[in-house]
């Protein structure tokens, strides 16, 4: 079969190579040059134009520098007249007859000579005309006249009237006559001067200019504008207001100083600059073409283009042999790749056939259009049943529900893995993981689908599980027998555990009974259904009763395992009961003590084959011997406490007898041993020592005075105090008592309390002189008691003192000789009343 599936011949060929990368790289390397081209032409014709009007900048310096030198002049002339005027008038009358016709002899003499003079006239201070001589022009208002007639600066005036007209553009310059020693003004002079020749030669000047260049010399007078010098058009001309037009003109008027880039006039393109010439209404303009500017740009551009063009096309050649070899190498990757593809083809057809796992191609209905050989094995069906098939059929029925969703996934990019459950023929479900993709072959939309049987994987799975679940009851069951104290709890225990972690239906263990019956007693159980137990009637004998799992295990002392209720003939007693129980296996492990079984463990399931995995059975009886060997620890440390107990009764009698004997021996301390060991009890537990030591205190304080047996008669009934040599005697009977009793093996140290009864912690007592921490705590009490009794009972050689004699010992003793928690105790027993001694009879 030939299957449309990666290495098949069917499979596309690897892309071409798009041209289009190649496209783009020669479109951009020729907007690269363009680009560079550009911004070098547009780099250079903006240097260009910085540099023009650099230049036009310092030609305006220059020509302003000129008219302030030539007005500089003007204003000598002016003073040249002043000065002849004062010679001619002296200290004359200005008013008078001789001194005007000197004076006009004068302003003609002076009009011939300079012949840039238009009119010199002589006003009085109040503007009254006095002389005039020269052109027929208006005067200037009479307030001028005395405005100027009151300072002593030289004032410049251009008629706004005069210029109505260019060509009779003249410049007034006053100045006021002084008189000698008197504040007063003698009148005012006023020279007319045209410069329109002056103001022409020096808008003409412009050191190497070019073909283009012009200077204009203008002023903004109402709504015109007059032109006074030019080197290209002449003058003087007038222009209309050019107030709403941006021409270099206009923002010459608008601006006073600056650069100018734009339309002149004529709407030519030009570069300008201009000024303002100082003290005056002149604005000063410096024009070039652009043309002319960038005329050695354009000579430029030229070389430039070419250049571009050169690398344009380098690049476009560089380009096509790229493109040849990316086809050529395409060509051979085709080439190497059909080989590989029907190399692969040929390799995954054998595959494919010889797979395993299942596979499966669906369309886009979920119609199987291609199934494998494993496929026909895992399902029951043919290839050809298959083909007509859906993958709904070959799905459990109650899997269905999750079919839309899975389908849907598998159309994501990675695809879907998931896990579901399939049928064979016969309708018998198994487990499957299923990894479905969508792919497009020949322009369809199809799923492929690997199907893999993981039955074998989930019985693992389950194995691991149920194991586990064995293992954590072992381990909570091995905790509760570490911590039982008796059978019936670690029975019940045990049940509770078996049933809540293990997850059995019910468990119980079962107690082997030695009567005529051999019945079985049921000493524990938990779970469901334990009210099966009360009617099962189970025995261990050789009747038929005895022949189920619990009755041959307690005969065998083997493990019996019933995989099955309703088919293993030896329930055939127990089967309807069990089955209506919910019970369909069971399981019945032995338990053992000193190699004799004396019960089951038995367990149950609610389905059949619970117990069929041998290594769930071994941990099942190891569990089983884990109970017997706490059961026959149980019972073996019920023994030993039942012996410790008759040993510890056996040395109490002993230690009793050993009182009687003393006290038959010296009748006046008749009791002193049995009142000292209640006080001392007493005081023990005052104390809140434990029960084990206040219980050996008692019987130390039975046998405290045991060594007097040693001591002579006469000693003890002597009536009168003993001597020195006597009472050394008598001082012995604490280390002989200890030497008596001290190979008896007590549980307590009775020996050591019966030794030091007598010490002191000062080091004063007797018969090791001991000190404070080295009298054990028996002792220190036994001290306390011994001498409460002995000063408040009756004695040979004195009557009873009384307790409050004693009280007032001991507290005088107290922390010095005796032990102070001891005293406070005794003190607090009898003063509270909670302890007295027995009374004698």
């Amino acid at each position: 079969m030939a299957l449309p599936l990666p290495g098949n011949d069917n499979a596309p060929a690897p892309a071409r190579r798009s041209a289009r990368p190649l496209v783009l790289l020669f479109a951009a390397l020729c907007l690269s040059v363009c680009a560079v081209a550009y911004l070098d032409l547009s780099h250079n014709a903006t240097e260009l134009m910085k540099a023009e009007q650099q230049e036009q900048a310092n030609v305006l310096a220059l020509n302003v520098r000129n008219i302030q030198s030539w007005m500089a002049a003007r204003e000598a002339d002016l003073h040249l007249i002043e000065n002849g005027i004062e010679q001619i008038y002296g200290n004359a009358d200005l008013r008078s007859t001789e001194v005007l016709n000197a004076i006009e002899q004068f302003f003609s003499e002076s009009l011939r000579r300079v012949d840039s003079w238009s009119q010199v006239a002589l006003y009085a201070p109040d503007g009254g005309l006095l002389l005039h001589l020269g052109a027929d022009l208006p005067r200037p208002p009479a307030e001028m006249i005395v405005a100027v007639a009151a300072q002593s600066e030289i004032v410049t005036e251009f008629p706004a009237e005069a210029d109505t007209d260019a060509t009779g553009f003249r410049m007034n310059m006053l100045v006021r006559l002084e008189r000698p020693n008197q504040a007063a003004p003698l009148g005012v002079v006023m020279l007319s001067v045209n410069p329109r020749r002056l103001l022409r030669a020096v808008a003409g000047f412009w050191p190497d200019p070019g073909e283009t260049s012009d200077m204009f010399l203008l002023r903004h007078v109402q709504d015109r504008v007059h032109v006074y010098a030019s080197k290209q058009n002449g003058g003087p001309y007038s222009l209309a207001s050019l107030n709403a037009r941006q021409t270099l003109e206009a923002a010459a008027i608008a601006r006073r100083e600056g650069s100018f880039a734009g339309p002149d006039r004529h709407d030519k393109a030009v570069i300008g600059a201009f000024t303002v010439v100082p003290d005056t209404p002149w604005h000063f303009l410096a024009q070039t073409d652009r043309a002319e500017i960038l005329e050695p740009m354009f000579q430029r551009r030229v070389i430039v283009v070419l250049t571009a063009l050169f690398l344009i096309a380098t690049a476009g050649l560089v380009a096509i042999l790229l493109w040849r070899n990316q086809q050529l190498a395409y060509l051979a990757e085709s080439r190497r790749q059909r080989r590989d593809r029907t190399a692969a083809a040929q390799h995954f057809d054998k595959f494919f056939a010889l797979a395993r796992d299942i596979y499966l191609l669906l369309d886009e209905t979920g119609r199987i259009i291609e199934a494998n050989k494993a496929a026909e094995g895992a399902y029951g069906y043919s290839r050809d049943e298959l083909l007509t098939m859906t993958i709904r059929d070959l799905r459990a029925p109650n899997t269905n529900d999750s079919l839309d969703r899975q389908w849907q996934a598998a159309a994501a990019r990675d695809g879907t893995l998931f896990e579901t459950l399939h049928q064979r023929r016969h309708g018998v479900s198994f487990p499957v993981e299923v990894s479905s993709r969508t792919l497009e072959i020949d322009g369809k939309i199809y799923r492929q689908s690997l199907v893999r049987d993981i039955s074998l994987r989930k019985a693992a799975e389950q194995s691991v599980k149920d194991m586990n679940r064995v293992i954590m009851a072992i381990r909570l069951a091995n905790s509760i027998l570490l911590r039982s104290q008796n059978e019936a709890d670690t029975f019940d225990d045990m049940c509770r555990a078996i049933v809540d972690v293990g997850h059995y239906r019910m468990a119980c263990i079962g107690l082997a009974i030695d009567d005529a019956g051999k019945s079985v007693r049921i000493a524990a159980m938990a779970g469901e259904g334990t009210d099966y137990l009360a009617g099962v009637n189970i025995s261990w004998g050789d009747g038929p009763r005895g022949q189920g799992p619990t009755g041959t295990a307690i005969r065998t002392g083997k493990i019996e395992v019933n995989g099955n209720f309703a088919t293993n003939p030896r329930m055939a007693p127990w089967r309807e009961s069990a089955m209506a129980h919910g019970f369909c296996s069971s399981i019945s492990l032995p338990l053992k003590s000193d190699g004799k079984v004396f019960g089951v463990l038995g367990i149950y399931a609610a389905n059949a084959d619970a117990f069929d995995n041998a290594e769930e059975v071994a941990l099942l009886a190891e569990l089983a011997e884990d109970v017997s060997f706490a059961v026959g620890v149980m019972r073996l440390r019920g023994r030993e406490r039942e012996n410790a107990q008759k040993l510890a009764l056996s040395f109490e009698r002993t230690i009793r007898l050993l009182a009687e004997t003393m006290e038959l021996r010296d009748p006046y301390t008749s009791g002193h041993q049995h009142r000292v060991a209640e006080l001392a009890s007493a005081i023990a537990i005052e104390m809140k020592l434990s029960e084990e030591e206040v219980h050996g205190i008692y019987l130390a304080g039975l046998v405290h005075d045991i060594g007097k047996i040693a001591v002579p008669s006469e000693f003890l009934s002597k009536p009168s105090r003993l001597t020195p040599q006597e009472m050394a005697v008598v001082k012995t009977h604490s280390a002989v008592g200890a030497d008596l009793i001290k190979e008896i093996d007590f549980q307590w140290p009775i020996a050591a309390i019966v030794r030091g009864h007598h010490e002191k912690l000062d080091g004063s007592g007797y018969p090791d002189g001991l000190k404070d921490g080295e009298i054990c705590v028996g002792a220190r009490i036994m001290a306390v008691a011994d001498i409460v009794e002995a000063i408040s009972a009756h004695r040979p050689y004195r009557p009873a003192l009384g307790l409050e004699r004693a009280f007032e010992e001991i507290e005088r003793e107290r922390g010095v000789q005796l032990d102070s928690a001891a005293v406070d105790a005794c003190l607090a027993l009898f003063r509270s009343g909670r302890f007295r001694f027995p009374d004698p009879n």
